[in-house]
């Protein structure tokens, strides 16, 4: 059995804690219920977050308290008069009826007393809000009640624990069992496999001050990897770089912006936004460019803008309008769009984006007429906890120089089988980085890590209709020539499928227009 450190221990008592209320408390399973969780669990980071600042000053300054309360004013957050976790729970357990509006009532005051860290946050939840508990409104305060004792038991913030990750399993659990209704493969949605966007941000190698980009941030798990990455000209941690995420999704968003403020991430710019109807904009109403755009983009998106593309101002899809129904490479041409001139784009994709005809061809012509791709790596079935489907990362440089032949990676047997699904070694992500390190020292796959990799000419790519499908640039032995068939079958059908879908919705608008 594994031995659970101290971190570790706080985090099981604290996810027991959160899972026992929910048990109780099981009607309640809804967004805005698991919205009113996540603020009264950020309400407690804040709150032990600056007990522990204060601990240390009073050490370290011998309870010299002039100069101790001048460096509390000066910490990430202040907590106005009465607003702290143990005023709150006192107030709560005296007044249960008025539970909702004391919980709206301190909320606010910490968010106007934190506008540039908090803004936006804890009052965009209604504690009073109990039209979506129907029948069991009578239960609403009793559950607030028993949440803020729950929550208040749970230390959040400690001097000798890392209180990033002892938080971060317990935001885990809430998303996946309140903000998706106790669907963990949609919460998965919202999470890369760990060392899948580790594998990402390795291959962009993101360099002290650079600009940092996810148009599809999520839940912020690639913007928190890739700070963790960045390094200084002598490959040291630098903390000099800024986080830009958008994510359309309201819930996804907020736990975002927890997590990032959890992991001391503090300057980070999460927009609650549509990237493709609404970029991010600098002062001059140009879109801001990143040096480094990274995404694990949702698979074969719907509904992504097709009509305000039509007529982008910023020009973004000037490669193609690709189909309502599948926006994939819409968002591949925003991330190019949104990338500067010496900038790199990292993207997680399925594998059909690689092959698929049509408009989508077109933008793959044009990706490499432009001299942007640099390298296309197939990775293993069966990463993902939503899907066995492949995936295929795809890595463009827009300053690649002279440099015109493209990588081919064939990673698709580098993993382990891990629980339900496929993981991705430590020693696969560095087979992988040091084949495409080599790549861009040396332009060859002389002496690589995998040997199921070739350097492919621009004109070749050409010759096989500007498709990306690896297995069709490296030569394969009989040995695994039949499972790779079977490979390319199953997306096919896979693609078949959607296609009929599409066929059926179309069908079904046309009779509802007709009347029948």
């Amino acid at each position: 059995m594994k031995h659970l450190s101290h971190n570790e221990m706080v985090s099981k008592e604290a996810v027991y804690g959160i899972s026992a209320l929910r048990r109780r408390f099981q009607h309640f399973n809804d967004n805005h219920t698991g919205l009113c969780v996540l603020s009264v669990v950020l309400l407690k980071y804040v709150n032990d977050y600056l007990e522990c600042r204060r601990r240390h000053y009073e050490r370290v300054h011998k309870n010299d308290m002039d100069v101790i309360n001048r460096k509390m004013k000066r910490e990430r957050f202040v907590l106005p008069p009465d607003t702290d976790f143990t005023s709150l729970h006192k107030k709560i357990n005296a007044y249960p009826l008025n539970a909702g509006t004391l919980l709206n009532q301190i909320t606010s005051s910490i968010e106007l007393a934190n506008e540039e860290m908090l803004g936006g946050l804890l009052r965009s939840v209604d504690f009073n809000n109990a039209t979506h508990v129907g029948t069991s409104i009578a239960d609403w305060p009793k559950f607030l009640v028993n949440l803020v004792d729950v929550v208040g038991k749970m230390t959040l913030a400690s001097e000798i624990t890392d209180q990033a990750v002892d938080a971060e399993l317990l935001l885990e659990y809430i998303w996946s069992r309140w903000l998706n209704q106790t669907n963990s493969s949609a919460a998965e949605q919202h999470y890369a496999p760990a060392n899948l966007g580790r594998l990402v941000i390795k291959l962009l190698n993101p360099k002290s001050g650079c600009r940092i980009y996810d148009p599809s941030c999520k839940a912020g798990s690639l913007l928190i990897e890739a700070a963790a990455a960045v390094t200084d000209d002598e490959n040291n941690p630098s903390g000099n770089f800024a986080l830009y995420g958008q994510e359309a999704q309201a819930a996804a968003t907020y736990l975002a912006r927890i997590r990032l403020l959890i992991r001391e991430l503090d300057g980070a710019q999460i927009s609650l936004s549509d990237p493709i109807r609404n970029p991010l904009k600098a002062e001059n109403g140009e879109l801001i460019k990143f040096d480094i755009v990274l995404s694990n983009l949702p698979w074969n998106i719907q509904n992504w803008g097709y009509e305000e593309a039509k007529n982008d101002v910023f020009k973004r899809f000037k490669w193609g309008l690709v189909p309502e129904m599948k926006g994939d490479w819409a968002y591949i041409q925003h991330m190019i769009s949104t990338t500067s001139s010496e900038g790199r784009i990292g993207v997680i994709i399925p594998t059909g984006l690689l092959f698929r005809e049509g408009k989508e061809r077109l933008i793959r012509q044009a990706i490499v007429e432009n001299n942007i791709l640099d390298a296309v790596i197939m990775l293993p079935v069966n990463l993902f906890f939503y899907t066995k489907l492949a995936c295929a990362i795809i890595i463009l440089d827009k300053n690649r120089g002279e440099k015109k032949n493209i990588l081919f990676v064939d990673a698709s047997k580098e993993f382990e089988v891990d629980k339900r699904q496929n993981r991705l070694r430590e020693i696969d992500i560095e087979h992988i980085y040091s084949t495409y390190d080599n790549f861009k020292n040396t332009g060859s796959t002389t002496s690589t890590e995998i040997s199921n990799s070739t350097v492919v000419s621009p004109e070749d790519v050409s010759n096989h209709n500007f498709s990306f499908y690896v297995p069709m640039y490296i030569p394969t032995n009989t040995d695994n020539k039949e499972s790779i068939n079977c490979m390319e079958l199953e997306l096919k059908i896979v693609e078949l499928r959607k296609s009929l879908e599409e066929v059926r919705i179309g069908i079904k608008n046309n009779f509802q227009l007709l009347g029948i």
